[in-house]
């Protein structure tokens, strides 16, 4: 049996790595990596499922991307909104807001609940469901089975499509509704709470009293954002006859 030497391919590494990718999961950036294959090859080494971009080069306001950024997506590609050190007011809500708006893009594509069942609403099974109608309304059909997001196979009749579309539509409009309320909100809110605007998520509570919730996240910096000092007794006093009303 004839038998073949083969020697292992070693890199050149005495030049810099040419190339910067940024690992991406659940909308962050969770490791940079260097390397001197560009990024069509390197992701041969990874599974499919993976997603990286190419930062090479990329400067926000002088500053390369780094762990924690998010990164949205829009029709333009993709979106970094750097996490720096030191952001003006302006920036840290911004920031707030760019976060939210990917929260509520996020939510636009969950499924959705129609009658008790479970619906896949991203894009393409939206797509898929127009074309699904149009098949029923055109060959006069009662009903397609379908496939749900939680895989149960169901009849599903152009009523039912239509509903699932109203019901994608008024989420979404809900959806829109309180993004533009908290990103009003944000924008309106007094500089002395900016340390709480990165607290500031898809659920927070807008009626609360934001004095208090200073006091409690930070109570340092409420002693000196106000002319006197709040004891924790005078705060849940307050807290308590807020649930009360």
């Amino acid at each position: 049996m004839s038998q073949y030497l083969i020697e292992p391919y070693v890199r050149d590494t005495s030049t810099e790595p040419t190339y910067t990718f940024a690992e991406v999961q659940y909308g962050r950036i969770v490791s940079i990596n260097k390397h001197w294959v560009p990024l069509n090859e390197y992701y041969k080494f990874f599974e499919a499922n993976c997603l990286f971009i190419d930062i090479t080069g990329v400067l926000i306001d002088g500053e390369p991307p780094a762990v924690g950024d998010v990164v949205n997506t829009d029709e333009s590609g993709y979106k970094i909104i750097h996490s720096k050190k030191n952001l003006t007011n302006d920036e840290i809500k911004n920031r707030t807001i760019e976060i939210l708006k990917l929260t509520r893009n996020v939510k636009e594509l969950e499924p959705i609940m129609y009658n008790n069942i479970l619906f896949d609403a991203d894009k393409d099974s939206l797509n898929r469901m127009d074309k699904a109608r149009k098949l029923l309304e055109d060959n006069n059909q009662p009903y397609i089975l379908w496939t749900t997001a939680d895989n149960n196979r169901v009849e599903v009749s152009v009523e039912d499509f239509k509903g699932i579309n109203t019901a994608i539509a008024m989420r979404s409009n809900d959806l829109h509704i309180r993004y533009n309320v908290l990103k009003q909100y944000i924008l309106e809110l007094d500089e002395k709470y900016i340390s709480l605007v990165p607290l500031i998520d898809w659920d927070w509570d807008i009626e609360q009293d934001l004095d208090n919730r200073l006091f409690i996240e930070f109570p340092d910096l409420y002693e000196i954002v106000n002319q006197h000092p709040k004891t924790e007794e005078e705060i849940f006093d307050n807290i308590d006859s807020e649930q009360g009303e």
